[in-house]
């Protein structure tokens, strides 16, 4: 896969999709080098995977919400994901995975996003709405 096919549908620059993330920041308006390392390499994924605008995402193990971001950004604001991930609420560090999706609740990106702290299985073996464009499993 290479960065100089593969390039993120929408306009959203990864800088700025980072500061959607939960991270001190000694400047507000900028992120990490490693942070939007790591988004820009999601993005990439998102643009292999040729995620649509509109598209409803089904995210297996959404953790602090990385992965999450991008995808609500490539969905827009007619899609829509789901994300899901076994572990408690109380677990991560430096940020918890409650205080990381908090944070990413309560930016722009927030309303196309539902957060779900539960086994992916008992999730998919209840589910009765509508079907899924995309499952994605990303992990590093």
């Amino acid at each position: 896969m290479s960065s100089a096919t593969l390039r993120p549908k929408t306009s959203t620059s990864t800088a700025a999709l980072a500061l959607n993330f939960i991270e001190d920041r000694p400047d507000p308006t900028s992120s990490s080098a490693s942070l939007v390392s790591q988004l820009a390499h999601r993005q990439e994924l998102i643009a292999y995977w040729d995620v649509q605008p509109g598209s409803r995402v089904l995210e297996i193990g959404c953790g602090q919400g990385d992965t999450t971001v991008a995808l609500a950004d490539a969905v827009g604001e007619e899609g829509s994901v789901v994300a899901l991930d076994p572990g408690r609420p109380d677990y991560g560090s430096p940020s918890t995975l409650a205080q990381a999706q908090a944070h990413i609740l309560s930016t722009p990106l927030g309303p196309r996003i539902t957060f779900h702290f539960i086994d992916p299985l008992i999730y998919l073996s209840t589910y009765t709405g509508p079907p899924f464009d995309y499952v994605v499993l990303s992990h590093p």
